[in-house]
């Protein structure tokens, strides 16, 4: 059977987004390519295919509707003005008096370095938006030069009030008895792997804006953690898994005999998809029915996407969930977070030490 044509490595809805940021005000086409890790060149190709396309064609693409869309400098005002906000709070509450005896006394040495490690640790916790904790802070300070303990950073933090967004454990439903397409389960909780595409994992979750559900397909290389594919649509089909895994595909070196694990859920099961994967030669692999810790991390990744991005926004345009997932995919988690499986290196940076080694 002939192969299918694949889609490109980068979907169109992809290639809008970056020409998308790389037209904000104050931000650079290079800029925006170091951001996603691809030559400057490829954004002013993007944006030249675009050009060519009518206004409307380029403000809607799959549902995501850009015209509409509120600007990202002015998002990214709010923001600011709302951690200045939270600041101004904290200092308020302390009184006047207090406050002025504090500004006129003397600092102290030991005194004058506790105030820089605090900026230090107050400014690293708002550059990554309230993310980070106090042990991805104390390795950020470190990194810096900035010498600190843990214990230290966690106190300042504690004073100030401030602690990485957390939210609640995920509640588990069973799934529906799956009969047809269903294949062994090959990962078997094995969820490291000694080289890249070796071991993938891929999963949807729902996102909820004004009463309706996106949903978000992601692939995982369990190397890294790197996000490698992944897509946003209105419906949940085998085309949005379908799109994740193409984009995946092409911007990996697929082997012969690479596994990638999902649950039982229809779109999986689907024989398209299983023809997808049997054209590159991956071998299907599917959580036990009804057990969720099959695929544990990729449950984990949804967990910490929504408690950093998803539960600190309030939603009511589909645009606006694909930007920030954009942003948090393919800047923040991909190229910047600290993974502590990969001793606090992105995944990124720990997949080129990787080929670093090898070379």
């Amino acid at each position: 059977m002939p192969k299918k044509k694949q889609a490109a490595a980068y979907t169109e809805k992809f290639r809008r987004e970056a020409v998308r940021r790389s037209e904000q005000k104050g931000v650079t086409a290079r800029q925006v390519a170091e951001e996603l890790g691809i030559h400057v060149g490829q954004i002013y190709n993007w944006r030249n295919q675009f050009k060519r396309l009518s206004e409307k064609q380029f403000n809607s693409v799959g549902g995501v509707d850009y015209s509409k869309a509120e600007s990202e400098e002015v998002r990214r005002l709010k923001r600011e003005v709302a951690e200045l906000k939270e600041e101004r709070d904290f200092w308020l509450s302390v009184s006047r008096s207090g406050f002025y005896r504090w500004r006129c006394r003397t600092p102290s040495q030991r005194s004058k370095q506790r105030e820089q490690v605090r900026t230090a640790v107050l400014e690293v916790y708002q550059a990554f938006k309230k993310r980070y904790g106090a042990p991805r802070i104390t390795v950020e300070l470190n990194e810096l030069g900035i010498g600190c303990s843990l214990n230290h950073v966690a106190q300042l933090l504690q004073e100030a009030g401030m602690k990485a967004r957390n939210g609640k454990r995920f509640q588990y439903a069973p799934s529906a008895e799956a009969t047809s397409n269903v294949t062994e389960n090959l990962l078997s909780r094995e969820f490291n792997a000694e080289k890249p595409d070796e071991k993938w994992v891929s999963d949807i979750t729902f996102i909820r804006v004004n009463g309706e559900w996106l949903h978000l397909a992601v692939i995982m290389d369990l190397f890294s953690r790197q996000i490698i594919g992944w897509d946003v649509d209105e419906t949940m089909t085998t085309e949005l898994i379908l799109e994740a895994f193409h984009m995946a595909v092409e911007r990996r070196a697929v082997r012969p005999g690479l596994i990638l694990h999902s649950d039982r859920g229809v779109q999986y099961r689907s024989g398209e998809y299983q023809q997808a994967l049997a054209d590159h030669q991956i071998k299907s692999s599917m959580s036990r029915k009804g057990n969720c810790w099959d695929n544990a991390v990729m449950e984990s990744f949804f967990s910490r996407l929504k408690v950093e991005l998803i539960y600190a926004n309030e939603y009511t345009r589909a645009s606006e969930v694909y930007q920030d997932v954009f942003e948090y995919i393919e800047v923040f988690y991909n190229r910047i977070r600290r993974h502590l499986a990969n001793g606090y290196l992105s995944p990124v940076s720990y997949e080129a030490n990787y080929h670093a080694q090898c070379a």
